[in-house]
């Protein structure tokens, strides 16, 4: 069955993701090469969460839906396109 990208996901699905597509000797952050991630999932962990556009108004026209991870150690950011998670779900559970 096919999600929307307001469909929420867990984070078991996620670590599959990453577990199936990144390397593990490329999980470390690239700032401080610590290797400890926090998933961000929003307050109730059904948020949305992505990269706003914003016209020149400064009001939210878009958003690119996005998994959002941050860094224990540095704070550092890293995003993956949430649809590309999807996509690979989808695949793998067909």
């Amino acid at each position: 069955m096919k999600r929307s990208l307001n469909s929420p996901l867990t984070a078991q699905e996620v670590e599959r993701f990453i577990d199936a597509k990144v390397p593990a000797d490329r999980r470390s952050c690239p700032r401080c090469g610590v290797d400890r991630w926090n998933l961000s999932q929003g307050e109730s962990g059904n948020e949305m969460l992505g990269l706003s556009i914003l016209d020149e108004r400064q009001k939210q026209v878009a958003l690119y839906p996005a998994i959002v991870f941050s860094c224990e150690n540095c704070g550092f950011v890293s995003m993956h396109a949430k649809q590309t998670v999807l996509n690979w779900l989808e695949e793998e559970d067909t």
